[in-house]
């Protein structure tokens, strides 16, 4: 089964840069298989 996981946006500047936000994001997307669906649930 995959792991449910908790991903915040951070800051805005996260979608445009390379920061540690985005390297470890990148090492997660790797290290997981690729699930068969994704849920977001936002408030916004």
């Amino acid at each position: 089964m995959t792991p449910a996981l908790f991903i915040g946006h951070g800051h805005p500047v996260n979608a445009i840069q390379r920061n540690a936000f985005n390297a470890a994001l990148n090492q997660v997307s790797t290290a997981l298989p690729r699930p068969d669906a994704i849920l977001v649930v936002s408030a916004h």
